[in-house]
């Protein structure tokens, strides 16, 4: 049998590889060098995109974007380095480029809406530099289709869950607040206007990161004990299609005094370790015993894949929109942290074979 070696590329423990080395292609380098001499030689590579590869019934009006792993020059993001094309005709799509440092990601913004049923393939093009002058190991290319006429998307974003939970009590003074949607987000919605804390109504400074389908206040200091705190969304946050949020959502939390100084525990993964035979639809789920931070990608075959949270972020899945490849041994591994911050004490591997 083939044998696959997962790769683990704990970036500042936000990110987890669910990897088989080598495969996928369209990806490059995963990022060669480190900081030597106090220098910036790493490679930035793309972490994640919107569609995902291969997706199929992809609405017309949406945007289309790109993550990187690291902050990029925003002067080598632009129409030349960003391109859509139609697959079949090689036609390029007319659309503007835009870059959100502070979410290392780069939207493009189809001047029209895209054809109903169609294949197009987006390409971040090796001319793309980090703010070391770095540039991408290769041009990274993935693909999608659109649905059937008119394959709009006018569904407003909805909040699915949010860490702390409503009401929640005794919350570590040292969490972060998380609030996770329905769908990707324009990440330019995303700010210290959107998302808010207060105590007493009055402003918790912190800043304001988005990762995934995920936003996250992170306080500037530690949260009181015995206070409670009202976290708001506003209804400026918006979808890739520019759809906004239907109503504010805001919930209340009331923090403890137990800081939290101890990382996550795998208590299970699916498929199981050792396990033969595993269907190549099958997805991969693993369930720790607390929340974790939610981080903003896996990758499986070379691909990133995005993934998805429960209710409570202790459970995690990735489901490979491709697919995973027949007869292989997959070593797949996971390295993030909890809500606090804390990281797991040593990466979590295991491995399967899939069905030849």
């Amino acid at each position: 049998m083939k044998s696959r070696m997962a790769m683990l590329l704990g970036i500042f423990l936000l990110v987890v590889h669910l990897a088989a080395c080598g495969g996928g292609g369209g990806g490059g380098d995963d990022g060669v060098g480190g900081d030597v001499d106090g220098g910036d030689f790493t490679l930035p590579t793309v972490i994640s995109t919107t569609p995902a590869h291969d997706i199929i019934e992809v609405e017309t009006n949406r945007a289309i974007t790109a993550t990187f792993s690291e902050a990029n020059d925003p002067g080598t993001i632009d129409a030349n380095t960003f391109v859509v094309v139609d697959k079949v005709t090689g036609s390029a799509v007319t659309g503007s480029v835009t870059y959100d440092q502070a979410s290392r990601t780069a939207i493009f913004r189809p001047a029209a809406n895209l054809s109903p049923q169609t294949t197009y393939v987006a390409t971040i093009v090796d001319a793309v530099e980090d703010l070391a002058g770095n540039p991408l190991a290769d041009s990274y290319t993935w693909q999608f289709t659109t649905g059937g006429a008119p394959a709009l998307d006018t569904t407003p974003p909805t909040v699915t869950s949010t860490f702390p939970a409503p009401d929640a009590l005794a919350v570590a003074p040292n969490a972060v607040v998380s609030v996770t949607f329905s769908e990707p987000l324009d990440p330019v919605t995303i700010n210290a206007q959107s998302l808010t804390l207060t105590k007493d109504g009055s402003p918790v400074t912190g800043t304001v990161t988005y990762v995934g389908t995920t936003a996250l206040f992170t306080p500037t200091a530690h949260l009181s004990a015995g206070a409670i705190y009202t976290a708001a969304v506003a209804v400026e946050i918006k979808d890739l299609a520019g759809n906004a949020l239907a109503a504010p959502w805001v919930w209340n939390f009331t923090a403890g005094s137990q800081v939290d100084v101890t990382g996550p525990q795998v208590l299970s993964v699916a498929p199981t370790d050792g396990t033969l035979d595993v269907p190549i639809d099958a997805s991969l789920v693993v369930t720790f015993n607390e929340a974790i931070k939610p981080f903003e990608f896996g990758q499986i075959d070379g691909r990133p894949v995005a993934v998805t949270f429960n209710a409570t972020y202790t459970i995690v899945t990735m489901t490979p929109t491709a697919g995973l490849r027949p007869g292989l041994l997959y070593t797949a591994s996971i390295l993030v942290p909890d809500q606090a911050g804390n990281p797991m004490a040593e990466a979590y591997v295991w491995k399967f074979s899939t069905r030849p």
